[in-house]
């Protein structure tokens, strides 16, 4: 599978900064922008997390954090590339799980108060406060937003 250049190139500086350890990429998929494919983002990212022997607390964590952010990428986000996909990569720093969503969108990320009232809105919230860390950075095509969780002891 070819992997989109701005991948290619994030890849790269994520592993010129890491200092102690290598970058490795543990997997990509690109989804259909339809809801029903977040379950297959979901299961995807969860069966890395087991394959690489994360605990079952971190699997489901990812799995939580990938659903939103890829929920996130279908709502707000307009796509991948040609609009009709969204692009999931995985990697492994160290003790890290670092997952990236990409879409064709620009519009920052916002973490929005939690609303017990609310249906939806909540997502990045939920990423705030799970993930280690999380960020967004522009791409040539719109933006890939990020999230890291401490998966290995």
């Amino acid at each position: 599978m070819l992997i989109d250049m701005d991948v290619k190139t994030a890849l790269i500086m994520r592993q010129l900064l890491a200092t102690q350890s290598p970058l490795v990429m543990l997997g990509e998929k690109v989804i259909p922008c339809r809801p029903e494919c977040v379950a297959t983002a979901r299961g995807f990212v969860r069966d890395i997390a087991r394959d690489w022997a994360a605990s079952e607390e971190i699997c489901e964590v990812v799995e939580l954090l990938t659903s939103e952010t890829v929920t996130n990428a279908l709502v707000h986000g307009r796509g991948y590339r040609d609009e009709l996909t969204v692009h999931i990569v995985v990697h492994r720093e160290d003790r890290l799980m670092v997952v990236e969503v990409y879409d064709n969108n620009r519009d920052v990320p916002v973490v929005l108060a939690s609303d017990d009232g609310e249906e939806s809105g909540r997502g990045m919230a939920l990423v705030d406060r799970l993930a280690r860390s999380w960020g967004y950075r522009d791409t040539r095509l719109g933006k890939a937003v990020f999230f890291e969780v401490l998966a290995w002891p």
